[in-house]
């Protein structure tokens, strides 16, 4: 993957939390907490490659490929629905 994809994945990633969250749907606190690790293993490799520049490997953490599934039936279920991450962030940040 190229940085413009990481950066996908982990906006991804963090939409389906996000999501989850507010809809108290489809994702368990565990799973979450996968969705997290995966998203911090992509930063880590962003990290390497500011280090050692054009030598973008993969991280050492991917979600299961169940979960994976989840991440794109969340992602449907969201821009279907014309959810938005920001205005989510906002309205829990003001509670």
């Amino acid at each position: 993957m190229n940085r413009e994809q990481i950066w996908n994945r982990i906006e991804v990633l963090r939409d389906c939390i996000a999501w989850s969250i507010q809809n108290n749907r489809l994702l368990t606190d565990s799973q979450r907490i996968c969705l997290n690790q995966e998203r911090a293993a992509w930063l880590r490799v962003l990290e390497d490659d500011a280090l050692n520049p054009g030598h973008v490997r993969e991280p050492r953490y991917k979600v299961p490929v169940i979960l994976e599934s989840k991440i794109q039936q969340i992602t449907t279920l969201a821009q279907s629905s014309q959810w938005d991450r920001e205005h989510y962030e906002k309205q829990y940040q003001n509670n």
